[in-house]
């Protein structure tokens, strides 16, 4: 349901909620004055598993229950939540699909902490931070720690017992986590984010991988006492992280003498890779743009192949033929090595910054994660200025016409899986061998129009069974990856 202004209805209840409570109200009031509050009826879905969900929710009043994906500890089939009670936080900090459904009980009244007012509530407010991260350690703390490959083997007891040890951090984009040459004092997990790895080479700096979510750092320099860190860590992103004490992972190593060997095996291998980016131009650039274009913090690249491209323009005329005539993929971007072209083109961003303080709330993400403009998008330029890539424009579109025809008579008439329609889908230009020039004659001769400004992105071809670029590219040149998978060999080994 649509939310309600939040300052209208409910600032003055929230010192009732055991996670503000202990704040200032007034300053709380400031941070959380662009949420809403949305009303539920019994047996209506707040937040359906594997969808896209980037709010953290809190109960003000009613109740709900959270049914437990399979394998999910023993814990039973669901799990109840009422009145101020938190849900969501995970997938909201971490920007992953929701694993589970949440289902209204009782009329609720919930209120929707976007991504990045939750960020903002961790940094400006110590006690909030203090109880979310409680919150962590009792719902998924164990599990994540359990998922480490290191701990493979590890008794559940131990990993019980470090539970209650460890310590959270929180680090903003471009922060140090530590320095080459430090003292190490710790073990890290990476909860949320993305780091860079890298060294001091003469007096610049080399980058030797990334990590993101899942994985750990740290480790190196605590096999051997009085070792000083060998590698600066740095946040490609916002990171948080958890801190395992020098003493606890002591213990683990001479609990399990396993662990230590498997470490040293992996402080092998990693160094012989860090020869190997030292020795070879093309892989030290492709890590160098990777990290500093933003690449692998995204969720999904457009890529061209420059090997494979014929520049037959097929792939920018088919996105014309599906968007009013205008296409919406630029060939203009980052260069990796002689190969991999990245055009202007929306990544769906794993912290996508176009979202934050759009003042109508039109650019959202869909239940399959990719991000698009609502029609009531006022064109304001706020999204286009946070993109960091580029990648969004304000234009003047036909206010009738801005889903376009040709997508609309598709969406209604056309059924890919019938030889007839197939035939027509290709006439109207987006497959291979169709006429572009119909698509856009079919614009032409539409009634007169009122112009509108609105923000203007690559949307996928959201609303299609697959992407027009790429469908119509008749070399296969022009793909959609995933840069965590397509640049696994950046990664970190061991």
């Amino acid at each position: 349901m649509p939310g309600v202004n939040l300052k209208l209805k409910t600032l003055s209840g929230l010192s009732s909620i055991y996670l503000f409570a202990d704040e200032n109200q007034a300053d709380l009031a400031a941070a959380l004055g662009d949420c809403e509050v949305s009303e539920y009826q019994p047996e209506e879905m707040i937040c359906r598993e594997g969808e896209y969900d980037e709010n953290c929710h809190v109960i003000l009043s009613g109740m709900v229950r959270v049914g437990l994906p399979r394998g999910s500890g023993g814990r039973g089939s669901r799990i109840i939540l009422s009145d101020g009670e938190v849900f969501g936080e995970i997938a909201a900090m971490s920007g992953a699909p929701r694993t589970a459904d949440i289902i209204a009980m009782k009329p609720s009244i919930i209120l929707n902490i976007s991504r990045s007012s939750m960020f903002s509530l961790l940094d400006k407010f110590g006690s909030i931070k203090k109880k979310m991260d409680a919150l962590y350690r009792e719902r998924a703390l164990r599990s994540q720690l359990m998922k480490i490959p290191m701990f493979s083997g590890v008794s559940e007891s131990f990993v019980d017992g470090l539970v209650d040890r460890v310590q959270m951090g929180s680090y903003a984009k471009g922060d140090v986590i530590f320095n080459e040459g430090d003292d190490a004092d710790a073990f890290y997990l990476i909860r949320y984010g993305f780091v860079k790895v890298s060294q001091n080479e003469d007096g610049k700096e080399k980058a030797l991988a990334y990590l993101k979510e899942g994985h750990c750092f740290g480790e190196m320099a605590l096999l051997n006492e009085g070792e000083k860190r060998m590698a600066t860590i740095s946040a490609i992103n916002r990171v948080e992280v958890i801190k395992i004490a020098v003493e606890d992972f002591s213990n683990l190593l001479s609990s399990y003498p396993g662990i230590r060997r498997n470490l040293e095996s992996a402080a092998g291998q990693r160094e012989d890779r860090n020869v190997q980016i030292s020795q070879d131009a093309n892989l030290a650039n492709t890590l160098r743009t990777t990290i500093e274009d933003g690449v692998i913090s995204t969720k999904s690249l457009l890529i061209m192949d420059t090997t494979k491209c014929v520049q037959c323009d097929t792939c920018v005329e088919a996105c014309a033929a599906l968007h009013n005539g205008k296409s919406r993929l630029v060939r203009i971007g980052a260069k990796i090595n002689s190969f991999i072209f990245i055009p202007t083109s929306c990544r769906n961003c794993e912290d996508p910054t176009c979202m934050a303080q759009c003042p109508t709330g039109a650019i959202t993400r869909d239940s399959n994660g990719e991000i698009y403009h609502k029609d009531f998008c006022i064109g304001c330029g706020g999204c286009a200025g946070n993109c960091p890539f580029g990648n969004i424009t304000i234009s003047e579109l036909d206010e009738d016409t801005d889903k376009g025809i040709i997508k609309r008579i598709y969406a209604l008439m056309f059924d890919r899986g019938s030889e007839k329609g197939e035939s027509q889908y290709k006439d109207l230009g987006r497959g291979p061998g169709g006429s572009m020039a119909k698509g856009r004659e079919a614009d032409a001769v539409m009634r007169k129009r009122k112009k509108k400004r609105k923000a203007v992105k690559c949307d996928m071809c959201r609303g299609f069974s697959y992407m027009g670029c790429v469908y119509n590219c008749p070399t296969g040149a022009a793909r959609r990856v995933d840069p965590t998978e397509f640049f696994s060999d950046l990664t970190s080994v061991g």
